[in-house]
């Protein structure tokens, strides 16, 4: 059985810090800002390895400001 990730605040809001299933709002997950490419929330820990998923998936949200790119 897979245990719940424990999540905390990284300063931009909450962030998985270990491994596991989470459920977290939108808006309350840490979101990485961007001038040129916009907001963006990845759903993952990129800084804690072992909070990472083990599957071959991941889920991410961007939102684009007036004027950005969505290429980089």
């Amino acid at each position: 059985m897979v245990e719940e990730a424990r999540l905390e605040d990284v300063g931009s809001g909450l962030a998985p810090v270990s491994a596991g299933w989470f459920v977290v709002n939108v808006a309350d997950a840490a979101w990485l800002r961007n001038d040129a490419f916009g907001n963006r929330c990845n759903l993952e820990s990129s800084k804690r390895p072992e909070a990472r998923p083990s599957g071959h998936w991941g889920v991410e949200n961007q939102g684009l400001t007036p004027g950005g790119s969505d290429r980089p």
